[in-house]
């Protein structure tokens, strides 16, 4: 519980139908399971809040 917030982007090969996972500082956890039809690749990149 740091109050920072943790990002998480998710993008599928051919740069469409992005999602976005936030959760907040205060000791959320989140889940997520994206079901990517079609991709051949995934880039997937985490950030955190400052």
């Amino acid at each position: 519980m740091d109050n920072r917030s943790a990002i998480v982007d998710v993008r599928p090969g051919g740069g469409h139908h992005w999602r976005s996972v936030v959760a907040d500082g205060t000791g959320e956890r989140r889940h997520f399971d994206f079901e990517l039809k079609g991709a051949n690749s995934v880039s997937v990149e985490l950030r955190l809040s400052r």
